[in-house]
């Protein structure tokens, strides 16, 4: 095993570590004066492990906030200890959690927001804050802060959702429709929000490259390039899982399309306060009113007719998705 310690400051501790140069990210667990605090998966991207060939992606990093934990780091014993849980069995924790899910929930449904990245989700995740307390909630905010301010990877959820199952009224996240029922089974009442794709696909380059310092100053085209798996027939993956977004074929469309005609309810962003209004209608809520809280600046002179055309090139399986979807909201008002 190798690794070590980038920084600790008393806002976060940084590392990497690894079992070998082809090794899978690992768990970390995150000590405090010997007391367990929290757990993450090291898989964030160090460009100078992956240069130096330390690691054949370099996807081995790990951050931990340390402000919620009032850490001095000249006083306080901060460790970073490869967890126990690690390796992982999937089939075995797919037991364990069936299990629990039996015993907690019985026959209760549990909302799952499928939040799709760049269609509203943020916002509307913010609306449903307002609907349930952050103990029914997981992740929940703090869980979501823990983690960088993302969701904590699916791997994560699998070890720690068993002990949330109780109190659990709403699991949310950026987590496939195959993922919710691995976690959720027939308790699953999914929520999703769908976007237009050329317009989500726009919206998630800004992102990327406002995000990623090595595509600023950029051209779209060229953040296009980088990243296939972002900008392809992402709902229709969404919606369905398992092969990567850019690999979708005719047969998860058509399975994309079944579950989309099985939505008691279902949003579209661009008609976002009617899918809201909707929403809460048909489950009793109180949402309040919408915040766009992940809007990205644009240029529409950047959107060349020659890039619109790539991304419809790849994003025909979303499109067909996106058509369906529209008619069947229509079809419901």
């Amino acid at each position: 095993m190798k690794g070590a310690i980038s920084s600790l400051t008393k806002e976060h501790i940084t590392g990497w570590v690894i079992l070998g140069f082809k090794s899978t990210p690992l768990q970390v667990d995150l000590f405090i004066n010997e007391k367990f605090v929290d757990s993450s998966r090291a898989d964030l991207f160090r460009k100078s492990i992956s240069e130096k060939q330390i690691h054949y992606t370099g996807n081995c990093g790990f951050k931990f906030n340390l402000r919620p934990y009032g850490v001095n780091p000249h006083i306080d014993k901060v460790e970073i200890k490869l967890s126990q849980n690690i390796p992982f069995n999937p089939k075995l924790a797919q037991k364990i959690l069936d299990s629990q899910r039996t015993k907690y929930l019985e026959d209760r449904p549990v909302f799952f927001f499928v939040h799709i990245p760049k269609t509203a989700g943020t916002s509307f995740r913010n609306m449903l804050y307002n609907q349930f307390d952050q103990n029914q909630i997981f992740p929940n905010l703090s869980d979501i802060e823990r983690n960088n301010n993302r969701y904590p990877q699916f791997a994560e959820i699998q070890q720690k959702i068993g002990s949330k199952y109780e109190a659990l009224h709403l699991f949310c996240g950026h987590y496939t429709y195959n993922n919710g029922l691995k976690i959720l089974g027939k308790n699953m009442q999914p929520i999703v929000f769908f976007r237009n794709p050329i317009k989500r696909s726009i919206s998630l380059l800004y992102q990327l490259r406002r995000m990623i310092p090595e595509y600023r100053n950029k051209p779209l085209e060229y953040v296009f390039e980088k990243e296939p798996n972002q900008v392809s027939n992402v709902q229709t993956f969404y919606m369905t899982g398992g092969a990567a977004p850019i690999k979708q074929t005719e047969t998860q469309l058509n399975n994309a399309i079944a579950r989309l005609k099985q939505l008691e309810v279902f949003g579209i962003a661009e008609h976002f306060d009617e899918s809201v209004i909707r929403m809460e209608k048909r489950y009793g809520w109180t949402l309040g009113k919408s915040k766009n809280l992940n809007k990205n600046p644009s240029n529409k002179k950047e959107i060349s007719p020659s890039l619109i055309k790539e991304i419809e090139k790849v994003n025909q399986y979303d499109l067909h998705l996106y058509e369906i979807a529209l008619e069947e909201f229509h079809r419901q008002s």
